[in-house]
């Protein structure tokens, strides 16, 4: 690819004979079921979205706002071996051919991510759009994705489309472990990355289509041209049609990993108990088409009943859920079989064999709860109709005003500065937003502030704040650890204190604590 020369080398995995004072570090591809995002010592970005999910787009907004967050603060620029040959060549004293990066983001996609990325060109068109503003932002970020192996027929298909878009398609490197990328760590503080893992195998020609009218479109919106713009949406949408059509069958429909969303609602129902949150979880199950899965005897023809007092058709969310249950029961593998069947088939079969249904969520992972509908309600649902009468719902109060200080900062330019006052009003206006539950507006008014003051600690606070309200707990550690690092360069020993606290509850492991403990270490702790 251009942004090397030519392509990333190939790169050796043997790093036996490191020399004293010399470090490698392996960036390996992300086990967690769930997104993950990771940043290396040296700057790169690790960014997987997942094993499925049914709020994909949701997740991935959070995850660049995540980005967001990091990238406001000031950081060394990312620096890659363009060398061929051993890793021996990067070492100290030498000085290696390099290439440096203000940003650098590495994407990794798994089979089940992938499947639901191409079983949706929608979901699929907004995710090609928000790679590309990446790749053309007033600070671009340099991109590269690996496909985890055995991704599935439809890798090929995204992968050209990617490429498309300029980005590095690669596959890891699969002995000893799946690696993505090493890091050289010699001992001048030099941090030199090196991508591993070959190309990925295109199959076809690289898919230009998505690039050229992105192209067209970021243009159209700068016009500000309306028409134009959802013109071209509607031809791309047609386009990325046709290209998924043939593909369609050959996709892989695995039973849900994860149902991020349908928890949140199932979670919200058992905690508030009310007639609201139980019938915003009913019109998520009406519209939804993903299935509910369900515990079957090995001969597939009975159901394992969840434990009630009453006969009860127990169905699970996700497979984390369905697994959850099997290891409290205490079933052996292949005393079992998950099945997944529509969501008013399920509701339908309970009202038919006068069964309540009862949907599973796990509050803690010691801790099963259900949300249960009679066998009345149960055929309610299955008819397409809410099972809980409507409650009235009141009005929000409109909210306040744009402050003058708001309207500043958003005609500002890079370079620009606010004076402490503006700071102030903007900061203010961004409690009473918190305080409201207005998370979105209030993180509006944080990102007029990082975009002209990207340490401004204060504003760092509530943005910490806010994801740990919201309940964003992986945006919240990653925020945490920006508040931190924050204080280390601003010298702010005793305002790091509940920060270093928490990561110290939250991960005492964490690779990071012994360099704050050096900083910030807190008084009575040896």
């Amino acid at each position: 690819m251009s942004w090397f020369g030519k392509r990333p080398p190939p790169e050796p995995q043997d790093t036996s004979g490191v020399l004293p004072g010399h470090v490698i570090k392996a960036c390996v591809v992300p086990p967690d079921l769930d997104p993950s995002l990771l940043r290396m010592e040296g700057g790169v970005f690790v960014a997987s979205l997942g094993h499925g999910s049914d709020e994909p787009l949701e997740e991935m907004e959070g995850m660049l706002r995540q980005l967001e967050l990091q990238w406001a603060a000031p950081s060394r620029p990312v620096l890659f071996s363009r060398e061929v040959g051993p890793l021996s060549k990067l070492f100290a004293p030498a000085r290696p051919a390099i290439k440096s990066f203000p940003r650098f983001l590495l994407w990794v996609f798994n089979k089940t991510g992938v499947d639901g990325w191409l079983g949706d060109p929608a979901r699929l068109q907004a995710l090609l759009r928000r790679i590309y503003r990446l790749e053309h932002s007033a600070q671009p970020v340099t991109q590269c994705v690996y496909f985890e192996h055995d991704s599935g027929p439809g890798a090929a298909v995204m992968a050209r489309l990617l490429a498309g878009l300029g980005l590095l398609v690669q596959v890891p490197e699969p002995a000893p472990e799946d690696h993505l990328m090493l890091e050289v760590h010699r001992p001048d503080g030099v941090v030199l990355g090196v991508l591993v893992g070959r190309p990925f195998p295109l199959e076809g020609a690289v898919d230009t289509f998505p690039a050229a009218v992105n192209e067209a479109k970021a243009q159209a919106e700068a016009r500000g041209d309306t028409p134009r713009l959802q013109h071209l949406e509607q031809q791309e949408r047609a386009y990325l049609d046709r290209v998924l059509q043939p593909i369609q069958s050959k996709l892989h429909r695995t039973l849900p990993q994860r149902a991020p969303r349908l928890c949140r609602l199932l979670r919200a129902a058992v905690d508030k108990g009310g007639p609201i949150a139980r019938r915003e979880l009913e019109q998520e199950l009406l519209g939804r088409n993903e299935k509910l899965l369900i515990l079957m005897n090995p001969d597939g023809r009975s159901t394992i009943m969840a434990q009630s007092q009453v006969p009860t058709l127990g169905a699970y969310p996700d497979m984390r859920s369905l697994r959850m249950t099997v290891k409290d029961l205490g079933l052996a593998e292949g005393s079992y079989l998950a099945a997944g069947i529509a969501i008013r088939d399920i509701f339908g079969w309970g009202a038919k064999q006068g069964l309540a249904v009862a949907l599973n969520i796990y509050l803690t992972p010691q801790m099963p709860v259900y949300v249960v509908w009679s066998p009345a309600e149960a055929q309610l649902m299955a008819q397409g109709q809410h099972a809980t009468p409507a409650a009235p719902l009141q009005p929000r109060p409109p909210g306040p005003a744009p402050s003058d200080a708001f309207l500043a900062a958003t005609k500002a330019v890079p370079g620009d500065r606010l004076t402490p006052e503006q700071i102030h009003s903007l900061l203010v206006d961004t409690d009473g937003f918190i305080e409201q539950g207005l998370y979105e507006k209030a993180f509006q008014y944080l990102r007029l502030i990082f975009f002209l003051h990207p340490e401004n600690l204060d504003a760092h606070e509530r943005a910490w704040r806010i994801l740990v309200a919201a309940g964003n707990t992986q945006e919240a550690f990653a925020q945490l650890l920006n508040i931190l690092r924050l204080c280390t360069r601003l010298s702010e020993v005793q305002r790091a204190q509940p920060y270093l606290t928490a990561l110290l509850e939250q991960q005492p492991h964490h690779p990071d604590v012994p360099r704050f403990l050096g900083v910030f270490r807190p008084a009575g702790r040896s």
